[in-house]
C-alpha cells in the first residue's frame, strides 16, 4: 500500500497492528484522565453471555481527530459508505470500473480528481461475469485490476466483515444494494433494507475502510426522461439517505447519449447540489469530467487555488482573514470562494484556525498553517 498515515488516525497494514495502536492510545488517554482526576473511561469488556457492555468515553473535542480524508478526491471520504443512485443501464458500473482502475493505480479518476492508491474489492451484484470481462475489455484493461466477488444471492454482512478485518482493503464496491441486499423477505422499502445499510456504515466508518454501493431510482410519475435528479428519486423508504455518509445521483442527459450528470445530494462529506457533468465514450467506456455547476471549479482548478491559499498563509506565518488572503492572491479571488475552501481545509486537517470577535454575521475566523 502507498499510503499509511493520514494525520490523526493511521492506516495499517493488520488488523493487529490496528489493535495495537487502540490499546496504546487507551492508555494514554487512561493515563492523562488520572492525571486531570477525572472519571477513568469504562473499559470494554465480555459479559457472561458473550455480549459486550456499553462503553462510556468522554467525548472530546474534534482538534486532534475528526479529519476528513479522501480517497478519491471530492467523492470518496476514507472510512464514508457513498450511495451513487441511478437509472439501470446509465453507466454506472462502468463509471465505476474506471475509478477502481484509478484507485489502483493512484492516478486521476475522470482525468480530474486525484486518488490515494490503494486495494479495492469489488462485490458484483448486478451484473454476470460475462458482461463484466466484456466492459475491461472494451475498456482496453487487462491485467490484475481488484479483487472481485460475483454474488448470486444476498450478501453475506458476517462475510463481508471478515473481508474489512482482513485489513488489506481500503475500497470496498457493492453493485448493486438492490440484488445484494435485498431479499424475498426485506426488498428495499422495507425499514430492514435501511437497517442493513446502517449496519454497513457503522462497519466501513469503524475500520476506516471507504465504500460505495449503487442504487437504482423510482421510476419518473411522468414516464419522461429525467432532466435532473433528487433524494426522492432513489428507490426505497427516504430513511435510506440517513443511514450512508453520502448520496449520489447519476443521470444521462436527455438526448445526449454520452453526456452525463453527477450530482451531490448530501449529506456529510459533499457538498450538496454539487454538480458534475461528464462526457462519456461509449467507444471505450471513458469518462472526463468537463463542467462543474455555477460558483464552483473545476477539481484541478480548486486544487490549484487550494495550493496558492496554502502557499500564501505559509509565506504570511501568522494568522490571516479570507478577505485579506483574498485580495492578497494573484489572480484576486472572491473572499466566499476563499473562505469555503478555507473550511474544507480546516476540516482536513491542513490549517488551523482562531475565532475573531464579531458582534453580528456569521461566526468569522482567521487562518494559519497547521
Amino acid at each position: 500500500m502507498d499510503f499509511r498515515d493520514f494525520g490523526a488516525v493511521p492506516i495499517f497494514d493488520t488488523k493487529e497492528q490496528e489493535l495495537e495502536w487502540q490499546r496504546q492510545e487507551e492508555e494514554k488517554l487512561l493515563a492523562e484522565e488520572r492525571k486531570l482526576g477525572r472519571p477513568l473511561t469504562t473499559p470494554l469488556h465480555e459479559l457472561p453471555n458473550g455480549k459486550k457492555s456499553i462503553q462510556i468515553k468522554t467525548l472530546r473535542g474534534g482538534d486532534l481527530v475528526g479529519k476528513r480524508i479522501w480517497l478519491v478526491d471530492q467523492f470518496v471520504a476514507l472510512g464514508a459508505v457513498v450511495l451513487l443512485a441511478a437509472e439501470k443501464g446509465a453507466g454506472k458500473t462502468a463509471l465505476l470500473l474506471r475509478l477502481i482502475e484509478a484507485v489502483c493505480k493512484g492516478g486521476l479518476f475522470m482525468n480530474q480528481l486525484s486518488t490515494k492508491k490503494a486495494k479495492v474489492l469489488l462485490i458484483q451484484c448486478d451484473e454476470p461475469e460475462e458482461d463484466t470481462y466484456s466492459k475491461l475489455r472494451r475498456m482496453g484493461l487487462s491485467g490484475e485490476i481488484c479483487d472481485v466477488v460475483w454474488l448470486e444471492e444476498t450478501l453475506d454482512l458476517k462475510w463481508l466483515q471478515k473481508q474489512i478485518d482482513k485489513g488489506i482493503y481500503f475500497l470496498i464496491i457493492l453493485d448493486s444494494a438492490t440484488k445484494g441486499l435485498a431479499s424475498d423477505n426485506c426488498e428495499v422499502i422495507d425499514t430492514g433494507f435501511t437497517r442493513k445499510l446502517y449496519k454497513i456504515g457503522r462497519m466501513f466508518a469503524k475500520a476506516k475502510v471507504s465504500g460505495i454501493i449503487t442504487t437504482h431510482l423510482n421510476q419518473p410519475i411522468d414516464k419522461k426522461e429525467r432532466q435532473t435528479i433528487t433524494a426522492h428519486d432513489v428507490a426505497g423508504l427516504s430513511t435510506i439517505g440517513n443511514a450512508i455518509s453520502d448520496l449520489w445521483g447519476l443521470v444521462r442527459v436527455p438526448q445526449k447519449q454520452d453526456i452525463f450528470r453527477l450530482i451531490c445530494l448530501g449529506k456529510r462529506n459533499c457538498t450538496i447540489n454539487t454538480l458534475w457533468e461528464i462526457d462519456g465514450n461509449q467507444e471505450d467506456y471513458s469518462f472526463d469530467l468537463v463542467k462543474v455547476g455555477v460558483n464552483d471549479l473545476l477539481p484541478t482548478e480548486r486544487k490549484k487555488l487550494r495550493d496558492r491559499i496554502f502557499d500564501y498563509l505559509k509565506k504570511a506565518g501568522c494568522y490571516c482573514h479570507p478577505r485579506s488572503i483574498a485580495a492578497g492572491l494573484s489572480p484576486i479571488s472572491e473572499e466566499e470562494t476563499v473562505r469555503r475552501y478555507l473550511s474544507d481545509m480546516y476540516s482536513e486537517g491542513l490549517v488551523k484556525r482562531k475565532k475573531v470577535n464579531v458582534d453580528i454575521g456569521r461566526p468569522k475566523y482567521e487562518y494559519a498553517i497547521e
